[in-house]
């Protein structure tokens, strides 16, 4: 007997075939699906040269962070043996930073706080300027905005625009706030305008106040071939998080049972998930994220998320709070399906 579940899962791709995106909802998905500018580390570090044990006991953490700042921010491989590494306290990555274990299978990476609401995995960029209101090329479609404060931005600068909520937003919450935006990249600059890498995927209203503001990214920093295992249960906190950052990737990993999302993608573009396991949570109540796959925030835009496989969890894939022009595919012998 099939069970209805499978049914749908084989119906599914057929149904999303004969839906049909209004043309002024329309974007080129394909900007998902080439934008990115990943380099692959020739350095590697392991952390046992670090005095990492593996042995699932002692307090991995120290070990792993002096196999980081050993780097020196260059770009590398910090690479975990077969092995069981207790985790006390969140790992921030910086810039160029990729944790890569032997496989998912036998590279763990357990992570205690002991009840605290804390992240497992950072990978956090700043804001490194003001808003800055746009005066004119706000439409959909465009390449190019105008402002007098030009001169702030560079070529290759990451940005976020945003503008205020419109009458819809008839139920004002914190965690909503201005939440229709898109994060671009400066392509060039002349004289008041900038000229966007991609162009617009919405018009913006000049009574919102549309302002743009640059941000420092943290780029080409990941995680591949190991296991994340939440062992302690909290309020919030996600396995991996992903604020202001670019040129990202979490490949081949497992994740098993999450506080938050699994992964949590805020403010951020150019993000690759491809190839992982997400299963299980300690609640599935929807607060705070509470059984969350893979989510998209607040102006995340041209990210992939691709081949993943998701079990037992409340939302498998989400895109909330203004994300746009991202790409959830699942590749199906034969054909391609785009769920975005």
């Amino acid at each position: 007997m099939i069970r209805p579940a499978i049914i749908f899962s084989l119906l599914f791709p057929f149904i999303t075939y004969s839906q049909v995106i209004p043309p002024e909802r329309q974007v080129n998905w394909s900007d998902a699906l080439k934008s990115y500018e990943y380099n692959v580390p020739v350095n590697e570090v392991n952390v046992m040269d670090f005095g990492a044990t593996g042995n699932g006991v002692d307090n991995d953490r120290p070990a792993v962070l002096s196999a980081i700042a050993s780097l020196n921010g260059n770009l590398g491989y910090v690479y975990f043996p077969p092995g069981n590494y207790l985790l006390t306290g969140t790992l921030s990555l910086p810039d160029s930073i990729i944790l890569k274990g032997n496989s998912s299978e036998t590279s763990v990476l357990k992570f205690n706080f002991s009840g605290s609401a804390s992240n497992c995995i950072t990978m956090s960029g700043s804001a490194t300027s003001v808003f800055i209101r746009i005066d004119n090329g706000y439409i959909k479609g465009s390449s190019w905005i105008t402002t007098d404060s030009a001169f702030l931005f560079n070529a290759g600068d990451y940005a976020e625009i945003v503008q205020d909520n419109g009458s819809w937003n008839d139920k004002p919450a914190d965690w909503a706030l201005n939440s229709v935006g898109q994060i671009v990249r400066i392509e060039n600059r002349h004289d008041d305008t900038l000229f966007l890498q991609s162009p617009l995927r919405i018009t913006y209203d000049s009574q919102l106040i549309p302002r743009i503001r640059k941000f420092n990214p943290c780029s080409n920093t990941g995680v591949e071939c190991l296991k994340i295992q939440r062992i302690d249960q909290a309020t919030s906190g996600a396995n991996i998080i992903m604020t202001l950052a670019a040129n990202c990737i979490v490949r081949g990993i497992e994740s098993d049972k999450s506080v938050s999302a699994h992964v949590d993608i805020v403010q951020s573009t150019r993000i690759l998930i491809e190839g992982n396991y997400f299963h299980h949570a300690f609640q599935y109540d929807g607060a705070s994220k509470h059984g969350y796959g893979v989510t998209l925030n607040a102006h995340a835009g041209e990210c992939l998320i691709t081949n993943n496989i998701f079990r037992y969890l409340r939302h498998a894939m989400m895109a909330k709070t203004g994300a746009n022009g991202n790409v959830f595919r699942t590749i199906i012998p034969g054909r391609s399906t785009v769920l975005s």
